[in-house]
């Protein structure tokens, strides 16, 4: 019996394209939901020869679509709001810009030393942090002022062969930088990600988990009193497969606590409420043994219990509304396209058919 609105509640259908969900995504209407979204995009050269990728600018509705670099000749990589969601701070070919959305301006921030890659803004958006690929193939963190001046490496961590130190995360209060940073020997088997914290001019680097295993995606809480970070892929046939972590102390070496895990596989990013008490990120659950049999989709995970509720079965990239009432994500995969949903999963709509990895726009009157 194909759901409709009117249906009993025994036979109110969720699965397929029949049930209850879809009926929610194919027909209903947007709510009234204020906020901007920020979303990539392909645009196809006219010689045929290959894509640009843009960044455009969207109403949480749909409406008030508009392309922000359009008048930029370069494909855009990466990028992330400023705290104030005034600035964007992009990444095309390796180098660091930012763009003033109001006026479309985009100044180079770096050029040519290396390939830049994760950026992120201080809280009070005078700085950048980013990581630095060099040509032997070492990575580091370095931080530069936002309008280009003051660029300075702060890490230099020892290799055992190579040293790779990634996906920086600055602290709400701009204190500490969180990282993740991966040794690679050219004997096999030695190989591990550890997660630091330092200062933003260098100085009190802490290995804050040690590279027992492989460790990855910091990203503080919103109070800056946590950390949370993952074991994104199974390690050996001994250790369940990837699992979630929290540190209670940040700044100093910690026993981290282990969230949830071992039961799914195909991890995005997580990504904090701003409340602090949830945390959101796309999923496969592992049926029966096998990682490929669940259905992939939108979890969030009560940061106290553990406890993961599926929100949606489809869906990658979420990233909270500044309310913490909402999440974007991209949806499709040869076909791409951005939604949304609330907490709840019953209340989806699509905002652009075309586009992905979703991030609202910040409200710094929230």
């Amino acid at each position: 019996l194909p759901y409709t609105p009117d249906n009993p509640d025994g036979w109110k259908v969720e699965a397929g394209n029949i049930g209850q969900h879809y009926f929610m995504w194919r027909y209903a209407e947007p709510p009234q939901v204020e906020g901007e979204i920020l979303f990539f995009r392909n645009r196809y050269l006219p010689s045929g020869n290959g894509f640009e990728t843009d960044l455009y600018l969207v109403n949480a509705d749909g409406s008030g679509l508009r392309n922000l670099t359009a008048e930029f000749d370069l494909s855009v990589d990466d990028a992330v709001w400023s705290s104030d969601g005034g600035r964007i701070a992009l990444i095309a070919e390796g180098d660091l810009y930012v763009m003033n959305v109001a006026s479309l301006a985009t100044e180079p921030i770096t050029r040519g030393e290396g390939v830049d890659w994760s950026p992120d803004w201080s809280p009070d958006g005078r700085e950048i942090v980013f990581s630095r690929f060099s040509s032997d193939n070492r990575s580091d963190i370095f931080v530069v002022a936002a309008d280009g001046s003051g660029e300075r490496q702060i890490t230099d961590i020892p290799p055992i062969d190579v040293s790779q130190a990634m996906e920086p995360d600055w602290s709400p209060d701009g204190s500490r930088i969180a990282f993740s940073c991966t040794r690679i020997s050219q004997f096999p088997g030695i190989r591990g990600s550890s997660i630091y914290t330092v200062s933003p001019d260098g100085s009190n680097l802490v290995e804050v988990v040690p590279p027992d295993r492989l460790y990855t995606s910091p990203s503080w809480s919103a109070d800056g009193e946590q950390l949370v970070f993952q074991r994104p892929i199974q390690a050996s046939r001994d250790l369940p497969g990837p699992e979630l972590y929290i540190v209670d102390d940040p700044t100093a070496p910690s026993r981290p606590i282990r969230l949830v895990g071992g039961d799914y596989s195909f991890p995005s990013i997580p990504s904090w409420s701003p409340r602090d008490d949830i945390i959101a990120m796309s999923l496969t659950p592992v049926i029966e043994g096998d990682p490929k049999r669940g259905t992939r989709g939108i979890h969030t995970i009560d940061t106290k219990t553990g406890k993961r509720n599926q929100i949606t079965h489809f869906g990658d990239d979420p990233n909270w509304s500044p309310d913490g009432q909402q999440l974007a994500f991209t949806f499709g995969s040869e076909q791409r396209g951005v939604g949304v949903t609330d907490l709840s999963g019953m209340t989806q709509w699509v905002v652009t058919g075309d586009g992905w990895f979703p991030q609202w726009r910040p409200n710094p009157s929230r």
